[in-house]
């Protein structure tokens, strides 16, 4: 799937970026949220991230705003719990932990003895070789919001595209049918053609935002001018039809694309989800129109369901970055494939390639908060994208000896 270009500054070497060392801030808590129930980190853990020291780290968790934000999960190397805990001290950090099920001794707290963490090894998180890439990337552009189906202004607010063809800010974050829509117009083109594809279909409409229900009221010819601009149209017309008639004929799933899909990413139902997803997939690849990619965005962005997109941005990030890894994962389905020819593999998309990809980005991101799940999946796609684009336009041979510059030390430059 291609996607817009994003504007980003190119025009600076990567370690001048002046927004890192603010989003530095709000991702060391970020990281906190990522931390499942039951288990902790050390300084030291979070330092080595963003290849800072552990006090560094320290100081921007003492400055913690609210409980909430989890920095009671944090502890010394040596398994000692703070004693300067903001929100009680080190008595209320072991009480926090307890209810989590980790073990501190003494079991209760006394006066002058330190609580540790029982077996530190045990409970300790440890954070993959893609969370790490993730948070180092959140560190250099931020939150982004939903990729790509919406644009996100300098301020970071959202943005949408009104029928008058201005841009006039809203507190609607996205429309689930939309996206549908959207993910069928952005097969084999990029997203500022899909752009004028639905601008064309707000106009013709007077609607500032689309439904399924618009599509399935068009004529097919009407469909096909409209759509023009995102090529394709004659097919790409016949496949939107083939969409509507398929949630016409599935109201339960078209009322889940209407809840389930309207919640904040965060605020997603796991049971829901457990339910839900194989079952959906499956019949979403039974609508002709609908592949791999297709099915997943849609999945991923207009249903709030944990399903990792593929595509070339994907094959490329991890031959990149992420290549030992995936040889490894590789070989745990009982694969034996030189380096060169897991290359090979990534070179060249398949649906074998597609299922191996997904389940290796879904076995690196298990070990995260399921609650938040979905919203780091929709994030590290966006990263994807981005880390490329702007990668790209400073990769050529003079930027990269200017700069010192290869994709995983980019990445760690500009989150310094």
């Amino acid at each position: 799937m291609k996607r817009s270009k994003v504007e980003v500054s190119v025009n600076k070497p990567p370690h001048t970026s002046k927004n890192v060392q603010n989003n530095l801030k709000d991702v060391v808590f970020h990281i906190l949220q990522l931390i499942p129930k039951g288990k902790i980190v050390t300084y030291k853990t979070i330092a080595d991230v963003f290849k800072i020291s552990p006090r560094h780290a320290g100081k921007i968790i003492s400055t913690s705003p609210h409980i909430s934000a989890k920095c009671y999960k944090v502890i010394y190397s040596n398994r000692s719990l703070a004693k300067a805990y903001k929100f009680g001290g080190a008595c209320k950090q072991a009480t926090l932990l307890k209810k989590e099920g980790v073990e501190i001794t003494p079991n209760t707290c006394k006066k002058d003895v330190t609580p540790k963490v029982k077996n530190i090894t045990h409970f300790m998180w440890t954070p993959t070789k893609v969370i790490q890439l993730y948070l180092n990337l959140y560190a250099q552009f931020s939150d982004v919001g939903r990729w790509p189906w919406y644009k996100i202004s300098n301020k970071g607010s959202i943005v949408l595209q009104n029928v008058n063809n201005t841009h006039t800010p809203t507190p609607q974050s996205h429309n689930p049918e939309e996206i549908v829509i959207g993910a069928i117009l952005t097969q084999n083109t990029n997203w500022g053609n899909v752009e004028k594809a639905l601008q064309n279909l707000k106009t013709h409409l007077k609607k500032y935002t689309l439904t399924l229900h618009d599509i399935n009221d068009l004529d097919l010819q009407t469909l096909k001018t409209l759509i023009k601009p995102a090529g394709y149209y004659n097919q790409k017309a016949v496949y939107l039809k083939n969409v509507t008639v398929f949630f016409k004929t599935n109201p339960k799933i078209y009322k889940l694309l209407k809840t389930h899909g309207g919640l904040l990413e965060i605020n997603y139902d796991i049971k829901t989800a457990n339910k839900w997803l194989p079952k959906l997939r499956n019949l979403f690849l039974t609508v002709k129109g609908i592949g791999q990619e297709t099915a997943d965005t849609i999945l991923l962005y207009a249903f709030n369901l944990p399903s990792f997109v593929i595509d070339k941005y994907t094959h490329n990030f991890v031959k990149a970055l992420l290549l030992e890894e995936f040889t490894a994962h590789i070989a745990k389905s009982n694969l034996t494939l030189t380096t060169k020819q897991v290359i090979k593999l990534l070179e060249k998309p398949s649906l074998k390639n597609y299922k191996l990809l997904q389940s290796f980005f879904a076995d690196q991101l298990d070990n995260i908060n399921p609650k938040m799940k979905v919203y780091v999946y929709q994030r590290l796609h966006a990263f994807i994208v981005l880390y490329q684009q702007q990668y790209r336009n400073m990769s050529t041979k003079t930027n990269r000896k200017k700069h010192n510059s290869t994709p995983e030390t980019y990445i760690l430059i500009n989150s310094r």
